[in-house]
């Protein structure tokens, strides 16, 4: 044994084994942190800033009670608004943030809800109808706007231009570290 190890090929590769592990761990431990203090950012916001989740949250409320209204008044939905609220609803409760498919749900149902807003605007509803659709195309604004306004996508582009250069993201693979998502 003592001869194996004292082979110079045999400590260099026993060496290399060392520092990669090492640095593994060091890269899932460190590392693995600041992605996980950035990602819940996105569910749980900072300061007296709304996270994108909650706002997303919202945002799917409004949409759903703008889609009832329209529902009632024979308004047909162009998107499939119910289906993209369950993929975001869905994804939130996951607690992994992939934000940029995320994103694109956000984006989908913005797009529907506008669609469908932009139809019931044109329609004579009744006057507690009227109550309702202004609260929720005001819910749906507020947190259309709350979101624009969160600085969640700052942090993550912040962490990426120090973290995103070679060897990081190979070494956060390696590692099982996911770096974070710009909700982009």
């Amino acid at each position: 044994m003592k001869k194996i190890l004292s082979n110079p090929i045999v400590a260099l590769i026993l060496t290399l084994i060392v520092v990669f592990g090492s640095t593994a761990v060091n890269t899932r431990v460190r590392l693995g942190r600041q992605c996980e203090v950035i990602s819940e950012r996105f569910y749980s916001g900072r300061d007296s800033e709304t996270a994108i989740a909650d706002s997303l949250r919202s945002l799917c409320s409004a949409s759903e009670d703008i889609l009832l209204l329209g529902m009632k008044y024979d308004v047909e939905d162009d998107g499939d608004t119910v289906g993209t609220i369950e993929q975001i609803r869905d994804a939130l409760g996951g607690r992994s943030v992939h934000a940029a498919s995320m994103y694109s749900d956000y984006q989908d149902l913005l797009k529907s809800t506008f669609a469908l807003e932009s139809t019931l605007a044109r329609m004579q509803l009744s006057e507690t109808d009227e109550i309702n659709y202004a609260e929720a195309q005001h819910a749906a604004s507020d947190a259309k706007a709350r979101i624009d306004a969160s600085t969640y996508n700052d942090v993550v582009r912040a962490f990426l231009k120090v973290n995103h250069r070679f060897p990081t993201p190979q070494i956060a693979a390696l590692s099982g570290v996911s770096l974070p998502e710009a909700f982009a």
